[in-house]
């Protein structure tokens, strides 16, 4: 089953659902992973902009290697 699918299944079953308790456990789950993918994106963003500045810093202070030497590495890795 395809995950549309799945989902259009469990919609159709939640909305059959008359069970106050069970409506706030799933609504409870459905919050926690939401808020779980939201701290992983802010995360992401964190990384990526130490990231930049890492890279930044590094240029500003001359600690760059040749882009020779960079697609020199780059070739070897991707035939390994």
């Amino acid at each position: 089953m395809d995950i549309t699918a799945e989902k259009e299944d469990i919609i159709r079953k939640f909305r059959q659902l008359n069970d106050v308790d069970v409506i706030r456990a799933i609504q409870n789950i459905l919050d926690l992973n939401l808020s779980k993918q939201d701290q992983h994106v802010d995360n992401n963003k964190i990384a990526l902009n130490a990231s930049i500045d890492r890279a930044i810093k590094n240029s500003l202070d001359a600690n760059v290697r040749p882009y020779e030497d960079f697609i020199a590495d780059a070739r070897k890795r991707r035939r390994a």
